[in-house]
């Protein structure tokens, strides 16, 4: 009985692979083309598959992430959403919603009101073209989106952007790359 029992079973997975087969080509067209392995009669993904393309902006980036909220809002109150959604490329060392929080509220009301100021201090963290963190970490300085040199120092394996840490978290976009920073930074 037991011989029957293997033989009932193997008869059961040798049908089901028709099956099994069939349902992955028909997910297949709906899929784009990747790596595979082929392992007997199954087709498994590869561990080895493409890296993922951006599809957005590096401000439409930042607004998807959800910790930019009053970042993207400034950005649209100074007038830069068109600029930061051009060709690029940009590294944008965007303050989170934490970073802004720590400005006192008459200070960043005043801000939001001051258009040419709020400009200077967004654009002081751009950087012109595309950074990787492994490249932003070899830096000393930078020269900003506003003209102004920003210091860029890497110490006990933490990124620090004049007074604000970064992290290095690569957000990468169709025109460029967005890394969170815990500080406004003030041009001097």
């Amino acid at each position: 009985m037991h011989s029957i029992t293997k033989l009932a079973l193997t008869a059961l997975c040798l049908a089901a692979v028709p099956v099994v087969v069939a349902a992955q080509d028909s997910t297949k067209r709906d899929m784009p083309a990747r790596d595979t392995l082929t392992t007997g009669a199954l087709t498994l993904p590869s561990e080895t598959s493409a890296p993922m393309v951006p599809t957005r902006s590096v401000l439409a980036t930042a607004t998807a992430a959800g910790s930019f909220n009053t970042f993207v809002a400034a950005i649209k109150t100074a007038g830069l959403t068109e600029t930061l959604e051009g060709k690029g490329p940009f590294t944008i060392l965007a303050p989170t919603d934490a970073a802004f929080a720590k400005l006192p509220k008459a200070q960043l009301d005043a801000l939001l009101k001051d258009q040419a100021k709020l400009k200077a201090i967004l654009t002081y963290h751009v950087l012109p073209g595309n950074f990787t963190s492994d490249q932003l970490v070899k830096l000393t300085s930078a020269k900003t989106l506003n003209g102004k040199t920003l210091k860029i120092a890497s110490k006990d394996g933490k990124l620090w952007a004049d007074n604000g840490q970064v992290t290095l978290t690569d957000m990468p976009a169709t025109n460029g790359s967005v890394y969170p920073i815990d500080t406004v930074l003030l041009p001097n």
